[in-house]
């Protein structure tokens, strides 16, 4: 055996722990401690045979002393009656907690049911309707300054995130603001308005210069490409440019 000092797996299983133990290390003390020719099987029907004794609670009361019992559980009424529960066992009388706990626990857990005071709740610190009727406007508000821009970025839902003070908060409880959640669905641009915007752009201004362009000119000043077209816009150019 190793010196005291030292960990040991054999010694540590002998002790009262809650330790686990792998199942070799249990077969090599089963193989020490029974006679030879054992059986696995054997050992776990013996041990389903055994039946553990139940622990039976003492008479406790008359342990502690009817006298002293009283006073305590009067104590503990009174506390009860102005904090309740959880705040009397919290705000010095624990210790009065503690030797009921131990000498009349029936009494204790059976008075405690009847004077639980719930808590108040924490009252938000966030007025998320007013948040979301707030961002909402500045969503429109942004909205309108940029709808008639033909040179501005693709209205997407992290574009219109971005340009809000509080984006985090918004984009993780969106949820809890159904103005802005409507205003996302409705508003935001796709990728196929975003192609006919950018093609638009183009268009407009080549006509003004009085320029004639074709389709492969469109893609290039507009940022695209055949393969990155969507079919909507490639509908656009061919239907209403004739290109």
């Amino acid at each position: 055996m190793p010196d005291s000092g030292e960990s040991n797996w054999l010694r540590n299983m002998f002790r009262k722990h809650r330790k686990a133990f792998s199942y070799l290390e249990h077969l090599i003390v089963l193989h020490a401690l029974l006679k030879p020719g054992w059986k696995l099987a054997d050992v776990v029907s013996f041990v389903a045979r055994l039946h553990l004794k139940t622990k039976t609670s003492t008479n406790v009361v008359q342990e502690m002393g009817q006298t002293r019992l009283e006073d305590y559980r009067s104590r503990w009424l009174d506390a009860l009656e102005k904090q309740g529960t959880k705040l009397a066992r919290l705000n010095g009388y624990g210790d009065l907690y503690a030797s009921l706990y131990r000498y009349d626990r029936n009494w204790l857990i059976e008075i405690n049911q009847g004077h639980r005071i719930p808590l108040p709740r924490h009252q938000p610190k966030v007025s998320w309707r007013k948040r979301d009727v707030d961002t909402v406007k500045a969503l429109i508000a942004l909205r309108n300054e940029g709808e008639c821009s033909l040179d501005a970025p693709r209205f997407s839902k992290n574009w219109y995130l971005n340009q809000l003070k509080h984006r985090a908060a918004i984009e993780k409880h969106l949820e809890l603001l159904p103005l802005c959640s409507l205003f996302f669905d409705r508003y935001c641009e796709s990728i196929f308005e975003y192609q006919v915007r950018r093609i638009s752009r183009v268009v407009v201004k080549a006509v003004l210069a009085g320029d004639v362009l074709k389709r492969w000119q469109v893609l290039k000043l507009s940022g695209l490409s055949e393969e990155r077209l969507t079919e909507e816009a490639k509908n656009f150019l061919k239907e209403l440019l004739g290109i």
